[in-house]
C-alpha cells in the first residue's frame, strides 16, 4: 500500500509509452504476457487524431524520492468509448481498466 497522491487526468499523446507498458503488465498479470499487445505509436495514432478509436484516463502518481527520474509516471489507466445502441441510444463502453496492485485500494475506483 502506498500514501502517495494521485491525479486523474484525460490521457496525453505523451503518455502512450506508459500506458502501453500498464497493458503489457495487464498481459502478463492475466496469464497473456506471451501474447504481443500494441504499441506505443499505435496507441497515440489512434486516441489522438480528430475522430479518435478510443479515449483513455489515466491515474499518476509522484516518482518515488529516491527515484533518479523527477516528475510522475502513470500507475493506471482506463480506456472507452462511444458507440451506438438502438435500443438506449449513446453508449459509453469500458473496453479496459487496469491499475497496479500497489495503487489499487488509492484509486482504482475513482478511475
Amino acid at each position: 500500500m502506498t500514501s502517495q497522491a494521485f491525479v486523474i487526468r484525460a490521457a496525453r499523446p505523451e503518455d502512450c509509452g506508459e500506458i502501453a507498458r500498464i497493458i503489457k503488465e495487464l498481459a502478463a498479470h492475466q496469464g497473456l504476457g506471451h501474447k504481443e499487445t500494441v504499441a506505443e505509436e499505435a496507441l497515440r495514432e489512434d486516441a489522438f487524431r480528430d475522430d479518435p478509436y478510443f479515449r483513455a484516463l489515466v491515474a499518476e502518481v509522484p516518482r518515488d524520492v529516491n527515484s533518479p527520474d523527477s516528475g510522475t509516471r502513470l500507475v493506471g489507466y482506463a480506456m472507452y468509448y462511444f458507440c451506438y445502441s438502438p435500443f438506449v441510444r449513446r453508449v459509453m463502453y469500458l473496453e479496459d481498466f487496469y491499475v497496479e496492485p500497489a495503487y489499487r485500494d488509492r484509486c482504482g475506483e475513482q478511475l
